[in-house]
């Protein structure tokens, strides 16, 4: 009897204690059911939503029965423009709910929603939305801050006659890490040295016209105008081809340079680390002005690009000057956004084609019979720009935003984008007269700005920081003639927001 009796005292406590786990149970599940999330306040960083900038969202969650952070739950936040869900990072811990994205460059004046949704561990969930006006980018102010300073004295730097600083200046770094610095002629030639402080010219020429008489050739008066490379060996290079007619017999009846201009973009590359640059033949064409070569009409054409940057996006863009100008009539010129994921295939190339597409291409007159106006580029933010010609395009990292700098009217100017595409109003940069505003007497003119930043982590140096320097070309009259004495150099600016 013991045993047997031990036996059920020992069931009959394992029974209570199993009727004790069980009753409990549903205590626990009860207790965990009732705690329902409590979503507080927003806290932003930066205050303001803006267009291309980051923003930073943080909740504060607690427990409903306690009021003390909820530690344990799932998130979900969607950020969102217009039914969008914007690309973003989340993640919740110790009571506190953060999201983290860019803002999308085109969302100026749109309505930000963020709808955040905890859920607890006992399943009960609550969402809050919070909503943004989206403001756009901060201004930035580029101003000079000291005299210049004398990069390439022609007088005594100078390997030929016409060795002179005729394009934007151009750099990136090679894979030996030195610095080769371009500012082209039609006869290219480079600077190189351990960075840009510290530049000689070289006399060895890394791109030289060949003169093609035959305007469907896109060969004649070559100057490299923009280059790019991701290892420093293989560098990729946009053309600027002058087809300039008066220099060819039979082709330009006046004589003239001005009447018989045709402007091209066209690619070359060089595999040596950049000691030379060849091109198809013909040149493989980047953008063009759809129409064939006309003797006498006047001036025309795709020229002069930006530098080409890298994008966030994968793209590779660059900004091409569009100019018409009929013989007798007034100079109209736009810019126009080409990109390309593929630098090696200049085929690749696509203009913007109004809101976010870029589906126009662009053909060889000569080679093409298909309608030539609906290859046309469009204009970038003309109301804002006015045609400024262009100098260089470089990513401000303090501003998150891009900076334009080009030459118009009375001198160099300046705006500024977050998508490449919109555009603030230009502003004055640096007051002097340009070559075709210069008047016998007054100062010398100026020419082809662009902004390289000697501290940029990029190897093409497409960004800048709060300083950076401003390059360009000023030119020495002789006479009140424009010849070839002119100089490379540069003053310091600081760029603030």
């Amino acid at each position: 009897m013991t045993p047997r009796g031990h036996s059920l005292i020992g069931l009959s406590v394992a029974g209570v204690l199993l009727a004790t786990l069980t009753a409990a149970a549903p205590i626990a599940r009860t207790s965990l059911s009732s705690v329902t999330p409590v979503i507080g306040k927003p806290v932003t960083v930066p205050v303001h939503a803006r267009a291309g900038e980051r923003f930073g969202i943080a909740f504060k969650v607690t427990r409903s029965d306690t009021r003390t952070p909820l530690m344990k739950g799932r998130m979900i936040s969607e950020p969102s423009i217009a039914g969008e869900v914007i690309p973003h990072t989340e993640a919740f811990r110790g009571g506190t709910a953060r999201s983290s994205f860019v803002v999308p460059t085109s969302a100026p004046g749109k309505l930000l929603k963020i709808k955040l949704t905890i859920t607890a561990a006992g399943g009960a969930s609550a969402t809050r939305v919070a909503t943004f006006r989206v403001r756009a980018p901060q201004p930035v102010t580029a101003r000079v801050t000291a005299s210049p300073q004398l990069v390439f004295d022609w007088t005594t730097d100078r390997c030929a006659l016409w060795d002179v600083p005729d394009l934007s200046a151009r750099a990136f770094r090679d894979a030996a890490g030195h610095v080769q610095l371009i500012a082209s002629h039609f006869a290219t030639r480079r600077f190189l040295g351990p960075d840009l402080e510290h530049l000689r010219h070289d006399c060895s020429a890394v791109f030289v016209s060949h003169r093609n008489p035959d305007p469907a050739a896109y060969d004649d008066a070559e100057w490299i105008a923009a280059t790019f490379t991701s290892d420093g060996s293989t560098i990729y290079a946009l053309v600027h081809d002058e087809y300039q007619g008066h220099r060819h017999p039979g082709q330009c009846p006046s004589g003239s340079y001005g009447r018989c201009w045709w402007n091209t973009i066209t690619s070359a590359v060089s595999t040596d680390g950049g000691r030379t640059y060849v091109h198809s033949t013909p040149p493989a064409l980047v953008a063009t002005y759809p129409y064939r070569y006309v003797p006498d009409r006047g001036s025309f054409g795709a020229l002069q690009p930006s530098n080409i940057v890298h994008n966030r996006d994968g793209y590779y863009y660059a900004l091409v000057d569009i100019k018409e100008q009929p013989q007798g009539a007034p100079n109209t010129n736009h810019l126009c956004l080409i990109r390309t994921k593929e630098l090696a295939d200049p085929s690749s190339w696509r203009a913007w084609s109004g809101g976010t597409a870029f589906s126009t291409t662009f053909i060889d007159p000569y080679r093409s019979t298909v309608n030539p106006a609906d290859h046309l580029c469009r204009a970038v933010s003309p109301s804002s720009l006015g045609g400024l010609p262009l100098g260089s395009l470089t990513f401000v990292t303090e501003a998150n935003q891009w900076l334009l700098v080009g030459a118009i009217d009375d001198g160099f100017y300046y705006s500024t984008s977050s998508d490449l595409i919109n555009w603030t109003r230009r502003r004055l940069l640096l007051a002097a007269p340009l070559p075709w505003t210069y008047r016998c007497g007054g100062p010398d003119p100026i020419h082809y700005p662009s902004v390289l930043d000697p501290a940029s982590a990029s190897r093409n140096f497409e960004t800048t920081g709060k300083t950076a320097y401003l390059y360009y070309t000023q030119f020495h009259t002789q006479n009140c003639q424009q010849g070839p004495d002119r100089d490379l150099v540069r003053v310091p600016i600081s760029i603030d927001r």
